[in-house]
């Protein structure tokens, strides 16, 4: 993966010596591989995928054109069901109308010009990768009815590297929705 790469050139544009790292739910493979870096300090998952971690889209993303086709009827869908349909397979939550709305335009944009990143995505997260994480520190909130992201995979890298595992009675969205502050406050406290 080149995230790392990508990750190390930003903060050097930026000027930014080191930084925290926040991954939710896909996004955990891409914080993972900054974590890599020597200028990551922290990185927090909250309900992320872990590389290898398996679940039903990683196996489907064997087959990249059966993929494809289900993310695009899943776009045509919530175009025309509205934002609730996208919240609903992330949580059983009853959410206001400006979550659903940005859960649904995130989903959108995801999707914007084809359904051939996601895909990208899901096969990377499809292959076994280890992380050297030994200077970095890491904790995890996670939910125990999370169907998007399996947590034993979660809880096997926490403890293959010394961080911290939060367990969370919620679902994928609802531990988002629930930890963010905290994993927010734990990624900005001085080390």
């Amino acid at each position: 993966m080149d995230w790392r790469n990508d990750y190390e050139a930003l903060l050097a544009h930026e000027s930014v010596e080191t930084a925290t790292v926040l991954g939710f739910s896909g996004g955990g493979p891409f914080a993972l591989a900054a974590a890599t870096s020597d200028r990551t300090a922290r990185i927090a998952l909250v309900s992320a995928t872990i590389p290898g971690s398996g679940g039903a889209l990683t196996t489907l993303s064997r087959v990249p054109f059966l993929l494809r086709g289900f993310f695009r009827l899943g776009a045509w869908r919530a175009r025309w069901s509205g934002p609730e349909v996208v919240a609903d397979q992330l949580t059983d939550r009853d959410l206001s109308p400006e979550t659903a709305e940005t859960v649904a335009a995130d989903y959108h944009e995801a999707l914007r010009q084809s359904a051939y990143a996601p895909v990208r995505e899901l096969r990377s997260s499809a292959t076994t990768q280890t992380f050297d994480l030994s200077d970095t520190e890491l904790r995890v909130w996670h939910g125990t009815a999370d169907e998007n992201a399996p947590l034993d995979p979660v809880r096997n890298l926490v403890t293959e590297v010394g961080g911290e595992c939060t367990s969370v009675d919620a679902d994928h969205l609802g531990t988002l929705l629930e930890c963010r502050r905290d994993a927010i406050a734990w990624l900005s406290q001085e080390s």
